[in-house]
């Protein structure tokens, strides 16, 4: 066991995210907005500290990476206890299904999650475009939450289900791509 990296401190920040997103689940209505969104925002600045310190790992990229998707489906059931959504079950699962995809090929390859061959999905991880899609589709849950007990502006959810459609067509780029370069591993 590698304690330096194990307790470097970008994953710290994970740690304490996860801290908050278990917290999360057992509250409800603004309390659980609020914890939910530290939690979430968070992750904008674990790879930019690790990158600062020089303690970006291949452990701590796992950790950010599982903890997105545990935060992506925390909220997604938590939206689904008061309101169903198979819309936003496949959602969720082409999220999961991508995710874990893309990145199993990129550690098999011994290459980074984030360095995609097809010319679509470089775009999307482009950083502004990256962090735009992804803060854009958890605002959409976070209002979608919001829609189960107050009242949220229309408009405003429009404009993040856009943000939300476009990373769910992204996902679909991702598995695809996963898929084919799994095909190649011997």
């Amino acid at each position: 066991m590698n304690k330096d990296v194990l307790f470097n401190i970008p994953n710290r920040v994970s740690y304490a995210r996860i801290i908050l997103l278990l917290t999360s689940i057992f509250l409800d209505d603004d309390l659980f907005v609020l914890t939910f969104s530290v939690s979430t925002s968070l992750d904008l600045i674990d790879g930019t500290i690790a990158r600062y310190y020089r303690q970006t790992t291949r452990m701590g990229a796992c950790l950010d990476m599982y903890t997105d998707l545990s935060t992506t489906t925390v909220i997604v059931c938590k939206i689904l206890e008061r309101t169903p959504s198979s819309g936003l079950i496949l959602a969720l699962f082409v999220d999961l299904i991508s995710h874990t995809m893309f990145f199993s090929v990129a550690v098999a390859q011994n290459v980074s999650h984030k360095k995609p061959k097809l010319k679509l999905l470089k775009i999307y991880y482009n950083t502004a475009v990256l962090v735009t899609l992804c803060a854009g589709t958890g605002i959409y849950h976070i209002l979608l939450y919001l829609e189960t007990y107050k009242k949220v502006n229309e408009d405003v959810v429009r404009v993040f289900f856009v943000l939300f459609i476009l990373r769910s067509l992204f996902n679909v780029l991702r598995f695809a791509e996963g898929l084919a370069r799994l095909s190649d591993i011997k």
